[in-house]
């Protein structure tokens, strides 16, 4: 297969919701930082010919340790992170080599080969990955705290991570959104809504969670325990 997809990596968050003492893509799972199941992905994938990824103030040698000891095949790029997850996002895209992206992010340890292969042959440039939210939600008013309606859950879905990306595409997006002002928290949205352009809605994973809090370390160390993730 000839490798013509960059992998970004978003890495350069501190997580503190985590209360882990250092930065929770180096907080160990079975023994490996978290941050290595998505560098081992990302180097058994043949169609991806680089990694980008960014590492939190202080932690650019570890970083760099990781990739070469878990991506040892890859072209790897270590940038500086932004202010926010939006100015990280531009930054690696900027320095991109391929016209296909897949957008990744450290905190999401479950991610796999099928993960991107899905991505892949989605004919749609861009794409992600989008889970049905399995509860009942409602809207409530933060002045009063009370209930103000029913969210019908048919009508919401989990935004995951990978997503795919035309780079330019990408790109103007966040060019877009930073002329206006406008601050998102991913990037699917960012597309659709600053550039107009399609983004193709894959069903996701229930085990692709995001890492955010202590349990979530310990219900992921579970999963990685009971298959193979590469």
């Amino acid at each position: 297969m000839q490798k013509t997809v960059s992998f970004l990596l978003l890495s350069g968050g501190v997580g503190s919701r985590s209360r882990h003492f250092e930065p929770k893509q180096f907080y160990k799972i079975n023994g490996l930082e978290m941050l290595c199941y998505s560098l081992m992905v990302a180097n058994a994938h043949e169609g991806i010919g680089e990694i980008i990824t960014n590492a939190p103030s202080g932690f650019d040698e570890r970083t760099r340790v990781l990739c070469e000891k878990f991506a040892p095949t890859k072209n790897t790029k270590i940038l500086t992170y932004g202010e926010t997850r939006q100015e990280s996002v531009k930054i690696l895209a900027s320095e991109a080599q391929f016209n296909t992206i897949i957008l990744h992010e450290a905190a999401r340890p479950m991610i796999d080969l099928a993960m991107i292969d899905e991505l892949l042959a989605s004919k749609e440039l861009n794409a992600g990955l989008f889970s049905a939210v399995p509860f009942s939600m409602c809207a409530v008013d933060l002045d009063t705290g009370m209930i103000s309606k029913d969210v019908p859950r048919k009508d919401v879905f989990n935004i995951q991570l990978p997503q795919k990306f035309d780079r330019k595409t990408l790109l103007a997006g966040h060019e877009a959104a930073e002329l206006a002002e406008r601050e998102f928290t991913e990037d699917a949205i960012l597309v659709k809504e600053m550039t107009g352009t399609d983004v193709r809605a894959i069903a996701g994973h229930g085990k692709n969670i995001k890492v955010t809090t202590p349990e979530d370390f310990r219900l992921v160390a579970k999963f990685l325990k009971t298959q193979e993730n590469i």
